[in-house]
């Protein structure tokens, strides 16, 4: 298993938490999930990018 696909798994785990303990209603429970979801995947790319110029 990659970087990625943990992640991923990662993101969803999170995200399906967080959206089920801080919404009350289902639509605002999925909205915030895809949302939560986007944020980190976005946020991985964009630290993988940073890091990328910045080898050890």
């Amino acid at each position: 298993m990659n970087h990625f696909v943990s992640l991923v798994i990662f993101a969803i785990v999170v995200s399906a938490c967080f959206a089920l303990l801080m919404k009350p209603t289902d639509a605002e429970r999925w909205r915030y999930f895809f949302r939560l979801l986007f944020y980190f995947i976005g946020c991985g790319f964009i630290v993988a990018w940073v890091m990328y110029f910045f080898p050890l």
